[in-house]
C-alpha cells in the first residue's frame, strides 16, 4: 500500500505504532486515513507542521489533521510536544 506523502511524513514525525494498527484492523483503517489525507484541504498547514517537526520526535499529532484521532490512538509516545 502506498500512503499519501503527507501522511507518510506525519507518521515519520510521530512515534506511531503501525504494527499495532495493522494487527488490529489490517489495512482498513490505513486505507481510510489515506483517503482522508488525500482529500484534506489543510495541505499548506500540514506542510508547515511537517517542516517544523523532526522525524522520530515524540510529537503530538497536528490538531487540524482529519486523522488526529487515529494518530492519537496508535501513538507510541510517552510525552506530548505541541
Amino acid at each position: 500500500m502506498e500512503l499519501p506523502w503527507r501522511l507518510s511524513d506525519v507518521l515519520s514525525r510521530l512515534r506511531f505504532d503501525l504494527n499495532r494498527l495493522l494487527s488490529r484492523s489490517g489495512e482498513r483503517e490505513l486505507d481510510l486515513a489515506s483517503g482522508l489525507c488525500a482529500s484534506c484541504g489543510n495541505g499548506a498547514e500540514c506542510d508547515r507542521w511537517i517542516a517544523g517537526h523532526l522525524e522520530g520526535e515524540d510529537n503530538a499529532p497536528p490538531r487540524f489533521c482529519p486523522n488526529s484521532a487515529l494518530l492519537n490512538e496508535y501513538a507510541a509516545r510517552s510525552t506530548l510536544k505541541a
